[in-house]
């Protein structure tokens, strides 16, 4: 069973509007209102693929309704109002963002948490922290909980300004060039710079580097082996992690070997960000066929 960490949560409210009329009241229906978050499309599709889940995270007293019913969630109550995202959709979009403040004693009991869950799972998945007030370290400290309790963990790492979390050696890092460019101080122009580039972190401790954004598909680099992962034609794009982390986990739980595991996370990837509707084994089935797989001897 595996264990989502999410601490973001926001609650988006939506409002549609023709166009916004200077000088005038801008009424609009009343607003779409939901949670969003990449730990929670995580656990969406995991269910999706029958596969267990829990999500933690951080929620205000205003947002817990807002849970959908198929959900498993381990929420750390905070006394703030929940992370919160006002979105107009115009001919320009325009959002507003206010983020919840954290108390001494919420990260307390988030760490005590997260420490009894270690005894009830076998892997994490890990997303950034998109809530500016929550503490840089904070991540950093559950994945050191996890080293000690042999947990292993895969982050998902985006942004340049968090590299410090790959110091903790997760099990495996899902990052973008730019990542790798901020954290190796390599200029990464071709497959040889960015392989070296996925050495450097693995010298560090890492076990695992996945690299979702070079040319069309995606980049798997371990100590023992290399691949590079693409579709018919070359013409897709990965535009988020949830696929490709659905995918990865399902493989794990299930011990594919490698080959079978970035077949499963590059079609996952592909079917949900191709929107298909029903979401399925069988559908990922349909895109596995169009995967190629090369082993890169570098």
């Amino acid at each position: 069973m595996v264990l989502n960490v999410d601490l973001s949560l926001i609650i988006e409210l939506s409002y549609g509007l023709d166009r916004l009329r200077q000088g005038e009241d801008n009424i609009s229906d009343f607003p779409e209102i939901k949670l969003v978050g990449p730990g929670l499309e995580l656990s969406k599709l995991l269910g999706l693929y029958n596969e267990e889940s829990l999500l933690l995270t951080l929620l205000g007293r205003d947002g817990k309704d807002l849970i959908p019913g198929n959900i498993n969630l381990r929420a750390i109550g905070i006394k703030d109002l929940n992370s919160r995202m006002v979105t107009v959709e115009t001919d320009v979009r325009t959002r507003l963002i206010s983020y919840s403040r954290i108390l001494g004693e919420e990260y307390t009991e988030l760490y005590n948490t997260y420490d009894r869950l270690m005894d009830d799972f076998d892997l994490v998945t890990m997303v950034e922290a998109r809530n500016e007030n929550i503490e840089a370290k904070v991540l950093k400290d559950l994945l050191r909980i996890s080293k000690i309790r042999e947990v292993p963990v895969i982050l998902e790492v985006l942004d340049p300004a968090n590299l410090a979390y790959l110091d903790e050696k997760p099990f495996m890092a899902l990052v973008t060039r730019e990542v790798l460019e901020a954290y190796t101080n390599m200029k990464i122009t071709n497959e040889k710079s960015l392989i070296a580039a996925t050495n450097y972190i693995l010298r560090q401790g890492t076990e695992n580097v996945l690299v979702n954004n070079f040319e069309n598909g995606i980049i798997f680099s371990s100590n023992s082996n290399k691949y590079v992962v693409k579709s018919e034609g070359g013409k897709f794009k990965h535009r988020t992690n949830y696929g490709l982390m659905a995918g990865l986990v399902k493989s794990f739980n299930n011990n594919y070997d490698m080959l079978t595991s970035l077949r499963i996370s590059h079609s996952s990837n592909m079917v949900y960000c191709e929107g298909e509707e029903n979401i399925d084994m069988t559908s990922l089935k349909k895109y596995m066929q169009d995967i190629h797989i090369e082993k890169i001897y570098k």
